[in-house]
């Protein structure tokens, strides 16, 4: 069976697997991807490269749901990046940082999802649309993954926050 990817997808394809590996580091050791450290550089970097190289790519011959997530995910990192010199976030601006970051790696996973399922296995793919049950039953547990971490994360910035009681002897 021929490859149904072109030179373009191949490409994309293979720099869209280092951000989902340097988003998995940072939640594994950081709790967040945190653009300061190594790894969210490296997070932030091959994620801008994923989605410049979307935008060659169209099954459909133009603007597709891909490209608009891909327009979104550079958005929310956009805007994480940009909330602590805004000054509009007042005490959220840690939030909205790790928060949208956190999107953004959510929804980089939409369509890697609908693409793996809709591909794979060559030649008997697990769904044959992103309409698809096994697909929306991967996208509902990506949503509720999304919103497990995002709980997580802010319970967690919370924690920081929060004054701590003195002990009294």
């Amino acid at each position: 069976m021929a490859n149904p990817l072109s030179t373009l997808g191949i490409i994309h394809t293979l720099v869209s697997v280092p951000p989902i590996v340097f988003g998995v580091w940072a939640f594994v050791r950081d709790g967040r991807i945190d653009p300061g450290t190594r790894v969210g550089k490296a997070y932030v970097a091959s994620m801008v490269t994923s989605v410049v190289t979307s935008f060659g790519l169209s099954s459909t011959g133009g603007f597709n749901p891909g490209h608009a997530l891909g327009l979104l995910a550079l958005l929310l990192m956009a805007v994480g990046a940009a909330a602590p010199s805004l000054g509009v976030f007042g005490r959220a601006t840690e939030y909205v940082r790790t928060l949208t970051y956190s999107a953004s790696f959510m929804v980089l996973l939409v369509p890697g999802i609908n693409e793996t399922l809709t591909r794979l296995p060559a030649g008997r793919p697990l769904a044959d649309s992103p309409q698809s049950p096994v697909v929306q039953a991967a996208l509902a547990t990506l949503l509720g993954l999304f919103l497990c971490g995002a709980t997580y994360q802010v319970m967690r910035l919370r924690a920081r926050t929060q004054p701590r009681p003195h002990l009294q002897a």
